[in-house]
């Protein structure tokens, strides 16, 4: 093989990828982020105070609005099905609660914070890691048969979450 030839052949194989990678993108054939199935919130939130090393890494909190109607009770309800559907990775989540005061509703399993968000909307789930940073947010839905897709997303990003976990740094 001639040195010009070898040349040429080198330049095609770095250059059809980068082409190829290109056709791609600008095609728009190619979407990203598609793997979590709540929404990042966009800006910096700290909703919770930091926890000790020892405790559960993640917390799934629930902006309880100021009168617990059915949706308040079937989101609490959601939020426990999700802690005990996890089994024994459930040792890595807390649940919370965080409103101006704690709903009757309130079981054992739940941990209250008195407090709220100027940034995201009472009714809302959210995940929080063990540094108080709020990072997915779950919007609930309208209607009470979608309820079962909302527990089903939690608990997808939740133990994608749990699984690629390194604890607290």
């Amino acid at each position: 093989m001639t040195k010009k030839k070898f040349l040429w052949l080198f330049a095609a194989c770095c250059l059809v990828p980068l082409a190829m990678a290109q056709l791609v993108l600008s095609s728009g054939w190619f979407s990203a982020g598609v793997n979590s199935k709540g929404q990042w919130l966009k800006e910096e939130v700290q909703l919770l105070p930091a926890i000790a090393p020892n405790q559960p890494h993640w917390r799934l909190v629930y902006l309880a609005p100021a009168d617990c109607q059915l949706a308040c009770k079937q989101t609490l309800n959601l939020m426990s099905q999700i802690h005990s559907a996890l089994g024994r990775k459930q040792d890595n989540l807390t649940l919370v609660v965080l409103a101006d005061v704690a709903p009757k509703e309130l079981t054992p399993k739940f941990h209250f914070q008195q407090g709220k968000s100027q940034v995201i909307a009472a009714g809302q789930m959210v995940l929080v890691e063990h540094s108080g940073l709020a990072l997915l947010q779950y919007q609930f839905p309208a209607d009470a048969n979608q309820l079962a897709l909302l527990g089903k997303a939690v608990m997808s990003d939740l133990k994608k979450l749990i699984n690629y976990d390194r604890g607290p740094a």
